[in-house]
């Protein structure tokens, strides 16, 4: 469930209007805004000097403080179903226990579930730069690492509730529009528990909704 509550965080910003960019940025024009952030983060530590520690900290102490309830469940899915090397977000949080900056019993078991299973298998001062040179090799049959990059895929689907259909839209084999669906919400044996999607006493169907309107717009007008 983790990587679909990504997906949608990540689509809010990705979908958002001029106007909705206006009403929080204020009368600055887009581009004065990427040009105040490259300048910004001319300022901000060398990737080859900030330890993973530290920069993912500032993501978990960031989500902890306005979107908790959503932290907690990315870390109880994550203890629950994951016996994987431990993704950044996961990082960021047993970095923030560990500098003692977030304080919760959640935390705690992940610390312990991480420890007791050899999870974490790069220390928390490696740098930034070394931690993606030594995590982004990944063969070429590698699946895609981004929940972002299903968007289409959850959309369409939400929009003709068909694998087969969303393949023949999107031009991709039934088994891939499968896979991503399976990585959003997650697999119990052959049971398709990607259709929770669409079902609309699902917790997350009105968010899904909202952002299938707002991609909806986009697609007519794009």
């Amino acid at each position: 469930m983790r990587r679909l509550l990504e997906l949608l965080r990540g689509a809010e910003y990705q979908l958002m209007t001029e106007d909705e960019i206006g009403a929080i940025f204020g009368d600055q024009k887009l581009t004065n805004i990427i040009n105040d952030l490259h300048e910004k983060a001319k300022k901000l530590p060398s990737y080859d000097e900030v330890s993973i520690g530290e920069y993912y900290s500032r993501q978990a102490h960031y989500h902890w403080k306005n979107e908790q309830s959503e932290s907690i469940e990315v870390i109880s899915d994550y203890i629950k179903t994951s016996d994987a090397i431990c993704p950044s977000t996961i990082i960021g949080f047993i970095a923030a226990w560990t500098n003692s900056e977030i304080e919760h019993p959640i935390l705690e078991k992940l610390v312990k579930h991480t420890l007791k299973n050899n999870l974490l298998k790069f220390p928390l001062n490696t740098t930034v730069s070394d931690y993606h040179a030594l995590t982004s090799k990944k063969p070429n049959h590698a699946p895609e690492n981004d929940p972002i990059k299903s968007l289409d895929i959850l959309m369409v689907y939400f929009e003709i509730q068909s694998v087969n259909g969303v393949g023949t839209r999107l031009k991709k084999a039934p088994q891939t529009i499968r896979d991503h669906l399976y990585k959003l919400v997650g697999k119990i044996a052959d049971k398709p528990d990607f259709t929770i999607l669409i079902d609309k006493d699902f917790e997350h169907y009105r968010k899904i909704e909202e952002i299938y309107k707002r991609w909806s717009v986009q697609k007519l007008h794009g």
